[in-house]
This record gives C-alpha cells, structure tokens and sequence, in this order.
C-alpha cells in the first residue's frame, strides 16, 4: 500500500488535467519507513468535527505516510461518543443531540481506516479531564469548589467503588468498537489539588494511608487488569511517569514535555511515542516575537527529530516506536480544519519515515509544496507554504 502511493507520487500533473505522464527511465526506489508507528492525533472534544472531516482526515493520512489515527475522543469540554451502557454521558454530556458519533460511526470509521492502512486507536482521558463524564453522572466526578472554575481541573472519583464498576464496563464497550491492540487511556493533568480539596476524597485518603500520588496510583492500578482483560495494550501520557506513578513497562508512554524526559522512560524499559515539537496548534508567535523571528511551524518540527539530545544504545532506540503529529482543538473545528493540518502535518510524517539524516529544507520545501498541490487535487484542502501555482480540479463560479 505504501509502495503503492509513492508509485502514484511519481505521476507528473501538468496544467493540462486531462493528460498525465510519469518518467520512462528506469526507476529504482528503495524506502523503508524508519519508525513503526507514525501517528496523527484529531481532538474531537474540543470542537466536534464532522464525520466528513474524519473521513477525509484518513485519507489524507493514507496520502502522507502515516499509519495511525490517535483519536482523541472526549476530554472536559464534551463527551460525543454514545455508549449503550452508559447513555447519559453523551445525551448529557455532548454538546449537542446531533454532535455525536454512534456505534455505527466509529465502526465505519475504523473500517475505513483499516482500508487505508490507517490504525484507529482511541483515546479516553482519565481521571483527569473528565468534566463531561460528571454531566450524566455526577458521583463519577470529584467536586471540588477551588478548583471547579477551570473545568479541565474536575477529575474523576477514584475513591468509590462505582467508578470502576462503569469503566469494567464502558472500557470493554468502547474495545469492541475499536478493534486496534492499543488503547490510550490518558493520565495527564490530573489536578491533585481537586481531589485534596474534596472532603470524602481527603477522608478516603486518610483512611487508607495514601497521599494524592498513591491514590492516582491506587486508580491506575484499578484500570489495568479492566484493560487487560479486554486484550489492550494500554498508551498513556507521561504525566504519570512524571508524577511518580508506577506503571507496567508493557505500557506505552507517549512524551510531550522533552527529549530528556523520553529519553528516561527509554532507560526505564519503556516503549516510547513522542509528541514533542509536533504540536500544531501551536503556529502563532510567541509573545514579544514578530513576525520576521517566526520560523515556518513546519519547519520547526521538520528539523525536531525523536532522537535529538539522547543518549542511547541501539537496543534502547529500539524502544522509540515513532511519534505523532497533534492538533488540539481549542481552535479548529471541520470549517478549517484541512487548512490548519495540510500540509504541514506531512513534516512530522517525513521525519518519522526518512532516514535521520534526511534534513535539508530546501529539498523538503520543494516535496511539501508538490504534495500540498497533490493532496489539495484529492479533495483536502491543504493550505500553500509558499507563493505557487496549484491547478485544482475546480469549476471556477465566473468563467471570463
């Protein structure tokens, strides 16, 4: 499939749409990818995203060398995905009764993925972030009024035993409907001061001898065997790790903060992922730069490799499995979605696929302009990087 797109990159689209040529000369290709796990994360919490969008998402995740789509299905904001068990937490906690996805939905989404060579691993958040859990149901959150101003603060209890009577059920639900080994379960950002400044949580801490560490210790240790049992290869954030948590190195752990952090969950045994200088929501300059001092995001992330700044022997590098390209959704939502994405995610999907010492940007701005115009002729509407002509296969609305 992979060797079959790069076939398709060699076609030649000229201004004439209706003729193409590809070059006669023999051609020999040699290209392997250099990491096994090339991701791409679309928050669907923030901002709820058409069907469309997602679809067409995997497409042009399928154009562009990856092979994972990190669906990062509901966070404190909103909570779209219906659950059979459960109901109430997307009847109360979407943001709207059409702004979910069905069962029906995520099946054909995973199916389509599937098609393409695109693996669908879920993400459900916890206990931190779980706001809309507590929408349909109130005693699965912790209220804590300090804190309850930032909805992002508001975890889940892990006090009561009804929490993980509903996760020995949601979970398994929601591992039939995604079908990939891997299931991303969170971890990061639990606000500990929101459990301390809840008096039945504090009691329970009390009674048991544990402090806020070791009762996201007592949790994560509840969660594992549900995982296990629904045959999951658990992902989490790094949080945990930094936290001083105590996971199973059979866990994954997906770094956001630095190499240095990577490069300790690496000497610790762990599979590692890196988000780190792959986000792309972040594209706007810092404050005090202008816009002269802004470099191109792509470019930023272009030349951040997984392996910078570590120390590592080979049989550790073998622990890096690949990385992944994240967009947010604070500020995205299907109206600008493509444009936001396209085509500077394909930064992140060259260096995860290209040899490390593939780095010249010259060359690399000259591949991601085709490609742009090559993605953008496959119906994705990926924003220019440079001044270019692209003949798209429109039908203008005044013809002159």
């Amino acid at each position: 499939m992979r060797g079959l797109e790069t076939f398709s990159q060699l076609v030649d689209y000229s201004d004439n749409s209706t003729s193409y040529s590809i070059n006669c000369l023999p051609t020999i290709i040699s290209d392997t990818p250099r990491f096994p796990w090339r991701g791409f994360l679309m928050d669907t919490a923030r901002h709820y995203l058409l069907p469309s969008t997602i679809f067409r998402t995997i497409d042009a995740l399928s154009y562009s060398k990856f092979n994972t789509l990190h669906w990062h299905a509901v966070d404190a904001e909103s909570f779209p995905v219906i659950s059979d068990t459960y109901p109430l937490l997307s009847q109360e906690g979407a943001y709207a009764p059409s702004a979910v996805y069905s069962h029906e939905l995520i099946k054909a989404v995973v199916a389509y993925g599937k098609e393409r060579g695109i693996r669908v691993v879920p993400e459900f958040d916890m206990p931190g972030h779980a706001y809309s859990w507590g929408k349909g149901y109130p005693d699965l959150v912790v209220d804590c009024p300090d804190y309850n101003s930032n909805i992002n603060n508001v975890p889940l209890n892990p006090t009561l035993n009804s929490t993980y009577t509903m996760l020995a059920s949601f979970i398994p639900e929601m591992a039939k409907l995604f079908t990939d080994d891997c299931f991303h379960i969170g971890g990061d950002e639990v606000v500990f001061g929101c459990w301390e400044d809840n008096a039945q949580v504090t009691a329970w801490m009390q009674q048991n001898g544990l402090d806020a560490v070791g009762t996201l210790q007592y949790f994560e240790d509840m969660v594992a065997p549900i995982l296990s049992k629904a045959n999951k290869n658990p992902v989490v954030w790094e949080d945990l790790f930094d936290d001083g948590v105590n996971v199973p190195t059979q866990y994954i752990v997906e770094v956001w903060s630095d190499q240095s952090t990577l490069q300790s969950l690496v000497k610790a045994g762990y599979r590692t992922l890196t988000a780190y200088g792959y986000y792309l929501n972040n594209q706007e300059p810092s404050p005090g730069e202008t816009t002269s001092q802004w470099v191109d995001t792509w470019k930023l992330m272009y030349s951040t490799d997984p392996l910078d700044n570590t120390s590592l022997t080979p049989e550790e590098i073998d622990l890096v499995i690949g990385g992944e390209a994240a967009m947010w959704g604070e500020q995205v939502e299907s109206l600008n979605y493509d444009s936001r994405v396209w085509p500077r995610a394909c930064a992140v999907s060259e260096r995860l696929w290209s040899p490390q010492d593939v780095v010249d940007q010259t060359d690399a701005t000259t591949r991601l302009t085709e490609h742009r115009c090559r993605i953008a002729r496959r119906g994705v509407g990926a924003s220019p990087i440079v001044p270019d002509y692209c003949s798209l296969p429109y039908t203008p609305y005044v013809e002159f």
